[in-house]
């Protein structure tokens, strides 16, 4: 099965950019024809802290309660202290991104 993979780079300083992104991979998963996951990697593992803005939490909830993968990306967790508010999957960023070009997904970044 064909998918996408969004990997969100973008963290609270560039919120506009970042929310678009998340809004894109929920709209993808509502479709539920095809995979979707999203990969938070650097700035975007910010949107995991407690007290992160609540529009981006609902949206990789939202997005994981309609069958999508919620990674991040466990070096960017550890280099910047985030303890996940959310479940999420830990993951080498590189690994997954690799994972999903094997598979013909798309890898779409923001």
């Amino acid at each position: 099965m064909a998918g996408a993979l969004y990997l969100l780079l973008s963290g609270p300083a560039d919120a506009s950019r970042a929310l678009e992104l998340l809004r894109l991979a929920e709209s993808q998963a509502g479709l539920g024809d095809h995979g979707v996951a999203v990969l938070l990697q650097g700035d975007g593992v910010e949107w995991l802290a407690e007290g992160a803005s609540n529009e981006a939490q609902a949206a990789l909830q939202v997005i994981s309660e309609l069958g999508g993968a919620v990674f991040a990306c466990s070096h960017s967790l550890a280099e910047r202290g985030v303890v996940p508010a959310l479940k999420v999957r830990e993951a080498h960023a590189p690994q997954r991104v690799s994972q999903a070009i094997a598979r013909g997904w798309q890898v779409i970044s923001g």
